[in-house]
């Protein structure tokens, strides 16, 4: 009528002398072994390489935009930093990487502060008028501090 169910656990019970752990099986998820290895402190024993060089680029990149000052043109200038920064970062996901979720979301986020960087270039352009209307708007408007 039941059917008991085993469950195994894996376990690290120690490491070897390559510096990797050690797993145990165990049925009751418990470790019952005692290692000195615990006793040390255990860090990375062997580093992974280093990720290709657009990753470093576009994580600078990202991480210069956040020293962006509060002013128009700072939000400028950290908008467009990611611009490149997640530029080089789909590049790399899409050539280096091959992994179409990561290459996804920041693609999306190219195509976001792309729109950002647009919006803030065309908020911040100057506005000018002809010969004309400039004479006009120094004349009357400029005087009664009327923006243009």
């Amino acid at each position: 009528m039941f059917a008991y169910q085993a469950r195994v656990f894996l376990l690290p019970s120690g490491l070897n002398q390559n510096g990797s752990v050690v797993w145990e099986v165990s049925d009751t998820g418990v470790n019952n072994t005692v290692s000195g290895a615990m006793d040390r402190v255990v860090g990375c024993s062997t580093w992974q390489p280093p990720n290709h060089v657009l990753f470093q680029l576009a994580c600078a990149l990202l991480a210069a935009g956040l020293l962006a000052f509060d002013t128009p043109y700072g939000a400028l200038l950290l908008h467009f930093l990611f611009f490149l920064g997640y530029l080089l970062m789909s590049v790399w996901s899409w050539v280096i990487l091959c992994a179409p979720d990561f290459f996804s979301w920041n693609f999306a986020f190219l195509l976001l502060n792309g729109g950002q960087t647009m919006s803030l270039l065309y908020s911040i352009r100057p506005v000018r008028f002809c010969r004309e209307l400039e004479d006009v708007y120094t004349n009357i408007f400029q005087p009664l501090k009327v923006p243009r």
